[in-house]
């Protein structure tokens, strides 16, 4: 019998509210596919780490820039693309046409109310795990096609998030997904690190 997963999720938050959200997804069995870090010489004196996206990278990169377009209800604010895990900051935005205010018609072409699913396995849309679970989807599709590959797995099972509480925060999360490859060697996701 399989163990029934516990969510990571804060029970009775609603993940479709306007603010900020900063998450974290990592590739299957946290294998480096997504990128490389590199050391780089500037001026023989200054090391600096740059990131080369592998072609795995590339599309998640792609895809990444092209959800801000396509969901009218998020902006994108930060992102990074490390070798084994990417890091977004988040924005959702509420309003009267766009975000998480309206409901998702059912198979029969009814207004479902926000909530209110025919599946456990569907999700609230325009919340921050129909995003996630969108990008995930989309980047698999694009790897299983170049890989030519369909059982190639991306990315490992679910993801974790934190809500944004204020501005200061915000900012001490911005810096950390700007820098977070200068601190490779060291991070905990790094399976080799230091």
């Amino acid at each position: 019998m399989e163990k029934k997963r516990k969510s990571i999720r804060y029970k009775n938050y609603d993940y479709s509210t306007t603010g900020y959200y900063f998450i974290t997804i990592c590739s299957y069995n946290k294998k480096n596919i997504f990128s490389e870090i590199i050391e780089k010489k500037v001026n023989d004196v200054l090391n600096e780490q740059e990131i080369i996206l592998s072609n795995i990278g590339s599309i998640i990169n792609e895809e990444i820039l092209k959800s801000e377009k396509i969901r009218k209800e998020i902006r994108i604010d930060e992102f990074i693309i490390m070798p084994n895990h990417l890091h977004i900051i988040i924005e959702i935005f509420k309003s009267e046409n766009v975000g998480a205010n309206g409901g998702s018609p059912d198979n029969n072409g009814n207004v479902l109310p926000m909530g209110e699913c025919h599946s456990p396995l569907q999700m609230k849309p325009k919340s921050l795990s129909s995003f996630v679970s969108g990008l995930k989807s989309s980047v698999t599709k694009r790897v299983k096609e170049f890989k030519k590959n369909n059982n190639y797995v991306v990315w490992q099972r679910n993801y974790f998030d934190r809500v944004v509480r204020n501005e200061e925060e915000l900012y001490n999360i911005r810096n950390y997904v700007r820098y977070n490859h200068y601190n490779w060697q060291c991070d905990n996701e790094n399976l080799n690190r230091e």
